[in-house]
């Protein structure tokens, strides 16, 4: 027991933080709630995530860019492929955002 203990201490930190690319997805909608409580989710993200959707915050860098460009991309009905990093709770971070192309 102590053995598998110790293996999942050693890889704690590679499964929280690690990053990945989603698939591009037409987002479904969004959410927002207060700055510093994933502040915009973006819904229907396809998988890799504990639930189907993706946020950023309000004091994240750039989030005013990021929020803007996401919030374009639901009202046209354009595709987004988000660059994510799993938080300590398993929920997605987004870190970059494409849109469309």
């Amino acid at each position: 027991m102590k053995n598998v203990l110790t293996l999942l201490w050693l890889l704690a930190p590679a499964v929280v933080g690690a990053a990945q690319w989603t698939n591009p997805f037409l987002p479904t909608g969004v959410y927002v709630s207060s700055e510093a409580n994933q502040h915009l989710r973006v819904l229907g993200v396809p998988s890799g995530c504990l639930a189907n959707w993706a946020y950023i915050n309000q004091a994240d860098s750039g989030s005013k860019t990021y929020i803007a460009s996401l919030l374009l991309a639901y009202a046209s009905g354009k595709q987004v492929n988000l660059y994510v990093s799993l938080d300590a709770n398993g929920y997605c971070h987004i870190i970059e955002a494409q849109v469309g192309g």
